[in-house]
């Protein structure tokens, strides 16, 4: 792995499977908490190693792994979640390396994203199996192009100040119409070791009868801890009861 050293990569953790899924193990979480990333996973098979799978992400890395812990959401974190999980299983070692941009650049007015601009060379230099001679931008842009794969059990919310400090859900019409009735029990999964916060459905509080979570504190913290004001959260309806966060 003298390439990725001299390129100021650094080692920040492994992969490994915990009952059904997958988690990351990464000693130093303050390295999981810088965003603008060029990430890499290299696969370790009896001291053989090769980068499999190189990822670029503007969120914390905290964030984007846990898309790959269930393979929930678009179907890159599945294929993903589903490598590493049989590397896994074969007994090898998938390591995950990081260049954290911490130093921003410059040219002139303009930031410089030094992720950005490698993604697409290290994927045409090293050719990385998963990667499939895609980055993971284009593959997102090629899955969002699919007709209603998305749409069918999944809906964005946008963390405002409301959301932020009080805990709510309006998943709005189109997913209102996968859960259940006024005042059936809900349950909303979070975190990357699945807490379940329980509630109820209200059909009243909207004036299109569209569901409504009413404020629910360990939700409103879940907010504060992983988002900032006005971020984008995506959640999925797993059935008439039950909601995630992705």
């Amino acid at each position: 792995m003298e390439k990725l050293t001299n390129l100021n990569f650094t080692k920040i953790g492994d992969w490994e499977i915990k009952g059904d899924y997958l988690d990351y193990i990464v000693p130093n979480k303050n390295n999981l908490l810088v965003a603008n990333s060029l990430y890499v996973f290299v696969l370790n098979d009896q001291g053989n190693e090769k980068i499999v799978y190189v990822g670029k992400t503007t969120q914390t890395l905290d964030k984007r792994f846990y898309g790959y812990i269930r393979g929930n959401g678009l179907s890159t974190n599945s294929k993903i979640h589903r490598n590493i999980k049989k590397a896994l299983n074969e007994k090898k070692e998938v390591k995950i390396w990081a260049l954290l941009d911490e130093t921003p650049l410059s040219w002139g007015i303009y930031n410089i994203n030094i992720a950005a601009g490698l993604e697409d060379a290290f994927i045409e230099i090293e050719k990385p199996l998963w990667n499939g001679g895609k980055t993971e931008t284009e593959i997102i842009e090629v899955q969002v192009e699919i007709p209603n794969k998305i749409e069918q059990n999944m809906f964005p919310i946008k963390i405002n100040k409301t959301y932020y400090e009080l805990g709510f859900i309006n998943p709005g019409v189109k997913a209102s119409s996968l859960l259940g009735k006024h005042n059936e029990p809900i349950k909303i999964i979070i975190g990357k070791d699945n807490l379940e916060i329980s509630s109820f459905i209200n059909r009243t509080a909207n004036l299109n009868k569209s569901v409504r979570i009413n404020a629910i504190k360990d939700l409103a913290l879940y907010y504060q801890n992983n988002y900032k004001l006005g971020e984008i959260a995506t959640l999925q309806v797993i059935d008439k009861n039950t909601i995630q966060i992705i």
